[in-house]
């Protein structure tokens, strides 16, 4: 469909196309913005101001856009992978409020190391 000019409808769907390139830039965040969740949900219940810090740090690199966002388009890999980011930053903050719960009722329950 790379003959289309942006805003044709699809011929399938009937939706308005979007022509623009995929950011390859945004690929490589939600990537490291992954990694950086995983890490956070793992390390956790071991050391929890690191994995506050990388939570913050995932959470901002997988919303973070390109500077000429008029140019490039999130691929649908990098939108599928924000989504499931999303989903991993909710788990969390269950997971920050678990422990919280977890320290409250059981003192020395956290201090096992």
């Amino acid at each position: 469909m790379s003959d289309r000019s942006k805003g044709d409808p699809c011929p399938e769907c009937g939706t308005a196309l979007d022509i623009r390139f995929d950011d390859p830039v945004a690929e490589r965040r939600t990537i490291l913005a992954l990694g950086f969740i995983i890490g956070t949900l793992i390390l956790m219940p071991i050391i929890g101001s690191l994995a506050v810090l990388l939570g913050i740090i995932a959470s901002y690199q997988s919303q973070r856009h390109h500077t000429l966002i008029d140019l490039y388009r999130p691929s649908y890999r990098t939108r599928k992978r924000r989504r499931l980011i999303r989903t991993l930053i909710y788990a969390w903050v269950l997971e920050i409020f678990a422990m919280l719960a977890i320290s409250q009722y059981w003192p020395g329950a956290l201090n096992w190391w």
